[in-house]
């Protein structure tokens, strides 16, 4: 019997568990989202991102200063991957009510659409793993304007306004960009 033939294929076998081990793990990882989220080109320096798959609460994160966001969507009974709906929602610093009630909401800061997901316009597909989105939010189209596309619940919602960008299609744009000029 050769001993050194038998070790070298339990050498390599144990070499690869690693890496099986890895891909498993891999493959069975939540989607967890990073990006930043600018309203009419700007950081927003506050507020709250929110994901949803279908109408379901799947993951939150809130706004950081410089308009970064992390958010990790729940396993519990959100997919891996598919179509997530986003609602994002920004508001000034809350006043403290005269009575000594509870404080009053500050006023928003993104527009009215955005703070729910079936009206955002925002939808995107995730994966398992890292996912780079970049939610870019404009004030531009009028709240009325998306009311009346959200009159039928089953209508896919999408506003020209509201866009992912991952890094890769942000390098593809800045190159056709400069070619343009």
């Amino acid at each position: 019997m050769n001993h050194s033939f038998a070790a070298t294929r339990w050498d390599r076998l144990l070499a690869c568990l690693p890496m099986i081990a890895c891909l498993l793990a891999c493959a069975d990882s939540p989607p967890v989202v990073t990006g930043t989220v600018t309203l009419d080109g700007q950081p927003l320096t506050t507020g709250v991102v929110q994901f949803n798959a279908g109408r379901k609460h799947a993951g939150t994160a809130s706004i950081a200063a410089d308009g970064s966001y992390r958010v990790i969507i729940d396993r519990a009974g959100s997919p891996a991957s598919g179509e997530f709906s986003v609602s994002v929602t920004a508001r000034e610093p809350s006043t403290p009510h005269p009575q000594g009630g509870p404080p009053t909401p500050g006023d928003l800061l993104t527009p009215q659409r955005y703070a729910d997901a079936a009206t955002s316009g925002l939808r995107f597909t995730l994966h398992p793993g890292e996912n780079a989105i970049n939610i870019k939010l404009e004030s531009t189209v009028a709240d009325a304007d998306l009311d009346s596309e959200s009159a039928d619940e089953d209508a896919p919602h999408t506003a020209p306004d509201a866009a992912a960008v991952t890094d890769d299609e942000a390098a593809n744009q800045s190159a056709e960009d400069e070619s343009a000029e």
